[in-house]
């Protein structure tokens, strides 16, 4: 199991535009791997909120307990698609998975669906 020692952990938020909004991905690094992740979806309503949240929360429990790996977390994400996603313009899962998916290392990276 992946522990955080320290109150302060590395990470950063990325904002990225899609069909409902601004969808805010933020992940904290350990080691160069990420090991917590939140999601906010700007301007929305409660339950895409707990969606999103429950989802982060989630996956944050698959990545700090080692019960899968990366590789399939991501496999299993991407591609996911939502009534509001466009032609061109992925789900907010799908960019989530994305994200992740820029820590694998590049032999180890999965096709997409």
């Amino acid at each position: 199991m992946i522990k955080a020692q320290e109150e302060v952990v590395d990470g950063y938020t990325k904002k990225v535009p899609f069909a409902c909004g601004n969808l805010y991905i933020t992940l904290n690094v350990i080691d160069g791997k990420p090991f917590r992740v939140f999601l906010k979806l700007g301007k929305t309503g409660a339950c895409q909120r707990a969606l999103l949240e429950s989802i982060a929360r989630l996956v944050t429990i698959m990545l700090q307990e080692q019960v899968t790996s990366l590789d399939r977390i991501c496999k299993t994400l991407i591609g996911m698609t939502c009534d509001k996603g466009m032609v061109g313009r992925p789900s907010c899962i799908h960019i989530l998975a994305q994200e992740l998916k820029s820590y694998l290392p590049a032999e180890e990276e999965s096709d997409e669906r």
